[in-house]
């Protein structure tokens, strides 16, 4: 994360850290960051001086364990965190965050729980992610309340809401209940309510919320074949965040952006998403970059990256289970589905689909599935020819054949796949790309022309491309040359 995004507060935390003397000094800066209710995205930016601090220190500051589980946890370190958890006395109010943050509580747990924790509940807590009816996202998933949030009957969730957000409750459920409706596809009384909810969010400059009612207008655009008017809207958000202090929705805002490119086959700022802007799992995974890497996934598909899908699909998969993230799991298996049946591998696409459909046909994530257009209209066909009919499957791939009319270069295949060059064409894409005239590869080569540009012929066959431009752009996107 840049360092600027973090609020003024951290910024002058971080300065202090890095000023420390003695280990005492780092304890007595990080419990004030702790017990000021910090937020996770700059809790992270910590991490170096938690793991400073010895065990014997540590178990002396149930703040400094809360906060240095909760690391873990954001990293998938699940046991490791757990671990850690259990140092703290169970009636210590830094354990009932932890659990109340962490572990699947049911209702009436949490309800018992935010008595307890009022007083060190992050106060910014809106760690977003979308296309879920749970405004107030972080780590918890609400969707299985669907129906009762939209019927009116979710007392008890409303009651916690209402005790952890005050005033900002009856907006925060109301687009819960909006995004609820967007999933069963009654889209129109969704926009009734965002558009009622909109210019109230932007009079009050509330970007957390702001960001959640325009992501899901950002849905019901797309999916009305209205996608490239969308970009305006993300471009008033980045405004919007820039004049704030939430920087930290910059990254998200982009993500939708490039996501939302994807519909009008705008591979270019797809691409140069994926090279500037997008997390890097492998070396700084965090939970935090749940909507990014779903968004990274779908690139890895359209890019043929089949087994950098399975890879980010498992480091992922056990944090939602353990969490119960019913939807983002339904969504992850879709998407791995897609990945595996674009590889040939069928029965694993199948187990896959199977579990989609098991979540989606009870919690009703309609529109999560239907919006994947194109492939998973054809993946639902064949998986109905192969495997049977159901009522909820017929439905599913009407809804999903309206999407996939409408948006054709969704998800399509925009560069070769599994390309592979030869040792000497290698050799030659890359002088190409450094921007050598083809004598000056011959010479350098030692070959004769006539077989530098029969290489290059080669070359522009297997990536589908015309010319020397193209080339190296594709060549580059794809990971043949740096």
């Amino acid at each position: 994360m840049k360092i600027s995004y973090l609020p003024k507060i951290d910024r002058q935390a971080l300065r202090l850290l890095r000023q420390a003397e003695s280990i005492e000094e780092v304890i007595n800066i990080l419990v004030g960051v702790v017990s000021r209710k910090v937020v996770f995205h700059s809790l992270m930016e910590y991490q170096k001086w938690f793991f400073m601090i010895s065990q014997e220190q540590l178990i002396k500051n149930p703040e400094l364990i809360y906060g240095k589980a909760m690391i873990f946890f954001l990293q998938g370190e699940l046991q490791e965190a757990g671990k850690l958890r259990n140092l703290i006395d169970s009636k210590n109010k830094y354990a009932l965050l932890y659990d109340f943050l962490t572990s699947s509580l049911t209702l009436d747990e949490m309800a018992e729980h935010v008595e307890e924790i009022a007083d060190v509940f992050p106060e910014d807590f809106f760690q977003l992610t979308v296309k879920r009816p749970c405004a107030i996202n972080g780590l918890w998933d609400f969707t299985c309340y669907g129906e009762d949030i939209i019927n009116g009957r979710a007392v008890k969730l409303e009651k916690i809401i209402r005790n952890l957000y005050g005033e900002e409750a009856d907006d925060i459920l109301d687009i819960m209940k909006a995004e609820c409706l967007y999933q069963q596809n009654k889209c129109y009384e969704a926009l009734v309510i965002l558009l009622g909810k909109i210019p109230k969010l932007e009079r009050k400059k509330d970007i957390r919320l702001l960001f959640v009612a325009l992501t899901l207008e950002t849905y019901i655009m797309i999916i009305n074949g209205q996608a490239s008017s969308t970009h305006s809207l993300m471009d008033n958000l980045r405004k919007k965040t820039i004049v704030s202090e939430k920087k930290l929705f910059l990254d998200n805002v982009n993500a939708l952006d490039a996501w939302a490119a994807m519909y009008d086959g705008e591979y270019m700022k797809l691409s140069s998403w994926l090279k500037e802007e997008a997390p890097d799992e492998i070396s700084d995974f965090s939970f935090l970059d749940l909507f990014r890497y779903m968004v990274k996934i779908r690139t890895y598909i359209i890019q043929g990256k089949y087994l950098a899908v399975t890879k980010l699909a498992m480091r992922v998969m056990p944090l939602l289970e353990e969490k119960k993230r019913y939807m983002d799991m339904c969504e992850l298996h879709m998407l791995w589905a897609l990945s595996e049946d674009a590889a040939g591998r069928i029965k694993e696409s199948y187990k896959h689909i199977e579990k989609m459909l098991e979540l989606s046909s009870k919690y009703r994530y309609d529109r999560l599935i239907a919006d994947e257009g194109m492939r998973m209209y054809q993946l639902l066909k064949k998986y109905t020819k192969d495997c049977g009919k159901s009522k909820y499957l017929a439905y599913l791939i009407k809804l999903t054949e309206n999407t996939a009319m409408l948006h054709i270069r969704y998800l399509k295949s925009q560069l070769p796949e599994n390309v592979e060059l030869t040792p000497t064409e290698l050799k030659v894409i890359r002088l190409v790309a450094e921007c050598y005239t083809n004598k000056e590869i011959s010479d350098v080569m030692g070959i004769a022309l006539d077989t530098v540009k029969q290489h290059c012929s080669h070359i522009f066959s297997k990536l589908d491309v015309k010319n020397r431009q193209k080339a190296i752009k594709v060549a580059r996107d794809i990971g043949i040359i740096g």
